[in-house]
């Protein structure tokens, strides 16, 4: 199965299994997360760029075991053959639902994630940017730090298109393998909740 069609059927499965989850838990009202990642760039899209790293922020409401974000996220990526740096960002939506398995202080969660992301980089002085979508999923857990305090750790898959027509009347194509870790804040004792609640 290809990486866009495992992307897809992930985003089928997190809104099909939502009605299913068993309602046991109550998801954070409102939190907030910042985080950094790691993107390992793949396909044509960005041919020309390394693998990168960067941060990310997020504003959360929760309502049992779905949540929906919204934020930013920046990566930095040198330039093969060169000797400059582009950047990649934008804001994004991600959708996510705790799996029915969690632990008192440990919850795994699947999530999506859609948006928009520029790349910018400066060449002779003058700054050149293009768009492309993404569009991908993967799988996280929030642990329990403190009362109101969460690490949240995950990984996934980012289905990249370029949003500029090339020669040949296609787009390029590519996709991101994602790491990223982070802290987040607030919230109710739902999600990752101390043992002792």
């Amino acid at each position: 199965m290809s990486a866009r069609r495992m992307t897809l059927a992930s985003l089928v499965l997190l809104a099909s299994a939502t009605p299913l989850v068993a309602q046991q838990r109550q998801a954070p009202i409102f939190s907030v997360e910042g985080g950094a990642n790691f993107q390992a760039l793949q396909g044509n899209v960005y041919s020309d760029l390394n693998d990168g790293r960067g941060a990310e922020a997020m504003f959360t409401v929760g309502i049992s075991n779905l949540s929906v974000s919204a934020g930013y996220q920046r990566s930095w990526h040198d330039v093969a053959g060169a000797s400059r740096q582009a950047t990649l960002s934008g804001f994004f939506v991600e959708p996510r639902l705790a799996l029915p398995f969690a632990a008192s202080n440990f919850t795994p969660y699947l999530y999506g994630r859609g948006g928009v992301l520029e790349r910018a980089e400066t060449i002779g002085g003058a700054e050149f940017t293009s768009n492309s979508t993404q569009l991908g999923g993967g799988v996280g857990s929030l642990i329990f730090l403190a009362k109101g305090v969460q690490l949240n750790v995950g990984g996934g898959y980012q289905y990249l298109r370029a949003g500029k027509r090339i020669a040949d009347d296609t787009r390029a194509k590519g996709g991101a393998f994602v790491m990223r870790a982070g802290l987040t804040l607030g919230g109710s004792s739902g999600w990752a909740r101390d043992p002792g609640y």
